[in-house]
């Protein structure tokens, strides 16, 4: 719905005069570097596909960076 966001009434008026700790408020979430750690199961050098045991990050069809440890 549209009200995901909106918090209402985020405190009173004249007492505590302040927003109390912990109250949801709208903020950002995500665009955060991942980093994992996969089992290569095969590697084929003709169609450059490298075949890895695991889930990976990111949406179908994202770009990574692969990279030897």
């Amino acid at each position: 719905s549209r009200f995901h966001r909106r918090p209402g009434s985020i405190g009173n008026r004249e007492w505590p005069g302040r927003v109390q700790k912990g109250r949801k408020m709208a903020g950002h979430y995500g665009n955060e570097l991942v980093t994992c750690q996969n089992e290569v199961l095969s590697f084929d050098k003709e169609s450059m596909v490298l075949v890895l045991k695991g889930s990976v990050a990111g949406f179908s069809g994202a770009y990574g960076r692969i990279r030897a440890v």
